[in-house]
């Protein structure tokens, strides 16, 4: 079973895991981590997850695809620390609204055999947390995609599907053109 790994269960974080489970009904499982447990168990008692891993590294521990659904303030640091434990082939995305930074942490963090798509949802926002995440809260939604120079056709193609799946359209940009929005 492909196991997807969503790092970070806030409002995007548990609404992308809501979606999946409701597309793939038990054909992938879906392991959630959150910084706060209290977080976590209720995006699990919610359906946004299979399953949580209090350890981050048990989080990402043989997932094909990892989300990191988290401010991007945090995102280098998690790279950083996932980086030496993501499998080869593995596609790993984020949902942060900054996207130059964010490449080039991937690029310095994330070992060459894992392929990265950065990602912006751009949602009307709702309630926040996990109590505002809703599966179908992508719909017709612009989902901005950045592949990294490194990521491979099949993942590129990966996280756009996702997208796509999820209700949103994908709108490739670059990330200085991203950013100056």
């Amino acid at each position: 079973m492909q196991r997807i790994a969503i790092v970070g269960l806030g409002l995007i974080g548990s609404s992308v895991g809501m979606g999946l489970k409701r597309l793939y009904k038990g054909a992938v499982e879906i392991v959630g981590h959150d910084n706060e447990p209290t977080v976590a168990k209720r995006a699990q008692h919610r359906g946004a997850v299979d399953k949580v891993a209090w350890n981050l590294f048990s989080a990402v521990e043989g997932a094909s695809f990892v989300i990191l659904a988290t401010p991007v303030l945090a995102t280098r640091d998690l790279m950083e620390l996932i980086g030496p434990h993501l499998c080869d082939g593995c596609v790993v995305t984020d949902t942060g609204d900054t996207k130059q930074a964010v490449m080039d942490w991937a690029a310095k963090y994330l070992p060459s055999t894992v392929s990265f798509i950065g990602g912006d949802p751009l949602i009307m926002r709702g309630s926040p947390g996990v109590e505002g995440a809703q599966p179908d809260i992508f719909q017709d939604a612009l989902y901005c995609l950045i592949p990294d120079q490194r990521a491979h056709p099949d993942a590129v193609k990966l996280v756009t599907d996702m997208v796509k799946d999820l209700g949103g359209r994908p709108y490739f940009i670059d990330a200085v053109e991203h950013d100056s929005y």
